[in-house]
């Protein structure tokens, strides 16, 4: 079964193994979304989450990643390119190129306070060809 949860514009999703019950959790929302939390136990799903999958470090995927680990005992893969980038615990806005370019950046760096998110430490750092033969899945790296 899928599951999808929205936090502000980004959808996360839960993927849960209709045979065994696991649930993996892809990517954590947008820390400012203050009912992504609630949503997440309305599924009934939250304590069967086994693994937070981080398909990358933008702070609309990881918001809610650290409230994740602590409080619930998830543990979070990320890959091992975004994996220094979350310990800024802030979106890195890069640099832009040409007029139209600096104009969207800096509309983007206007609402920066809304995108730091609290610290974590991910608990497995993907690599090019992982294999995550426990939860059936291959992820071949876009990088």
């Amino acid at each position: 079964m899928i599951f999808t949860i929205k936090s502000a514009n980004t959808n996360c999703f839960l993927l849960q193994d209709e045979v065994t019950g696991n649930v993996v959790l892809i990517d954590a929302g947008f820390a400012a979304d203050k009912n992504f939390i609630k949503r997440l136990k309305a599924t009934k799903l939250i304590n069967r989450i086994g693994l937070l999958i981080l398909t990358h470090g933008h702070y609309d995927h990881v918001g809610h990643a650290a409230i994740l680990q602590e409080q619930y005992g998830i543990k979070i893969a990320i890959h091992q390119q975004d994996a220094e980038g979350v310990k800024q615990v802030k979106m890195d806005f890069p640099s832009a190129n040409g007029f139209l370019g600096n104009i969207i950046r800096g509309i983007s760096i206007r609402g920066i306070d809304k995108a730091r998110y609290n610290e974590f430490t991910p608990d497995i750092i993907i690599t090019d060809e992982e294999y995550f033969c426990r939860y059936n899945f291959r992820n071949t790296s876009q990088y």
